[in-house]
């Protein structure tokens, strides 16, 4: 089977979250996807405290996030 569309990545500098929803939004992206790690301590850190950048972009993206377990 063939790719349906053509995948884009580039290497920024700077705070990732806010890295991710600059590139995202000036792409236009239509998907962002972001490989998250298993949560260590509380269950559902790595995306439901305030800090974490998966939890930022999934709070403040202008299209879907797919998070996907590393």
């Amino acid at each position: 089977s063939e790719m349906w569309c053509v995948p884009e990545y580039c290497v920024e500098r700077g705070h990732p979250a806010e890295k991710i929803l600059d590139v995202a939004k000036r792409r236009n992206a239509d998907l962002i996807v972001l490989g998250a790690h298993a949560g260590s301590g509380a269950p559902g850190a790595a995306t439901h405290l305030g800090s974490a950048t998966v939890h930022n972009v999934v709070s403040q993206a202008h299209c879907p996030v797919l998070t996907v377990r590393v």
